[in-house]
């Protein structure tokens, strides 16, 4: 298996404007999409982001050469075993080829 590139991170954000402009600032990344989770969406998350009753804003920077940074605002953002919710990284993904299976 050979990695061909990153796809994108997820980062949890306190305030999803301010972060978006910091990124534009600092970077020149620009933010290509907004929006808000649906009530559906994020029930369906449950398992994942293990929280109920919340809402989730999500914006996407995108990178130079393709790749792109997700950044996640939620409602409720205190500290628990479970860190999606918290800011910091939550994920990235990689572009791949030759995987077998």
């Amino acid at each position: 298996m050979k990695i061909k590139s990153l796809s994108h991170a997820g980062i949890t954000v306190n305030n999803l404007e301010k972060a978006a402009r910091w990124y534009w600032e600092v970077f020149r990344l620009p933010l290509v999409a907004l929006g808000d989770m649906s009530s559906a969406e994020i029930a369906a998350m449950k398992t994942l982001y293990q929280l109920e009753d919340c809402s989730v804003r999500f914006g996407m920077l995108l990178c130079p050469k393709g790749g792109a940074i997700e950044i996640f605002e939620f409602s409720e953002t205190a500290e628990s075993e479970h860190k999606w919710n918290s800011p910091g990284v939550t994920h990235f993904t990689l572009d791949v080829k030759n995987v077998s299976g």
